[in-house]
């Protein structure tokens, strides 16, 4: 049995495209988190803690939502200089079709890391408990005061 939807608008909507509504690549409330930004208009000015008010988030949720959205490829945020060279915020650029910008960086526009993937170095003293990679050597555990 089918169901027909009728949508009344009465004022203020925004256009999403549907790829963003069902792409089940990312949780549902990092798409939710999409299309809050996505309805916002060019001058609006973001504010964490808005943003994090009106999703019903904590910071660690909210944190994973955004590094979740820059993995996918829906969201970049780029460093702001001041006229006098300082950070002065941050220039998010939003995009609704990931798989588009993509390709446009692998054709040479992709912005470059000074530090690259294959120049990963381990620490030099790892955590406590955790195993040295160069000798395998493991701390002793300490006895348990009682």
């Amino acid at each position: 049995m089918s169901q027909r939807i009728r949508i009344r608008r009465r004022s203020g909507y925004s256009t999403i495209p549907n790829a963003v509504i069902r792409d089940t690549s990312i949780t549902a409330e990092s798409r939710l988190m999409l299309c809050y930004i996505m309805s916002c208009s060019e001058e609006w000015v973001f504010y964490r803690e808005k943003s994090m008010e009106i999703l019903g988030c904590k910071k660690d949720k909210y944190q994973r939502i955004i590094r979740e959205l820059k993995a996918a490829g829906y969201l970049i945020i780029r460093p702001k200089q001041g006229a006098d060279g300082r950070l002065d915020g941050y220039e998010w650029e939003v995009i609704d079709e990931p798989s588009a910008h993509d390709s446009g960086e692998q054709a040479g526009n992709a912005p470059q890391d000074v530090v690259g993937a294959s120049s990963h170095r381990e620490p030099e003293k790892p955590a406590p408990g955790e195993i040295a990679a160069e000798t395998g050597h493991r701390e002793p555990e300490k006895p348990a005061r009682r």
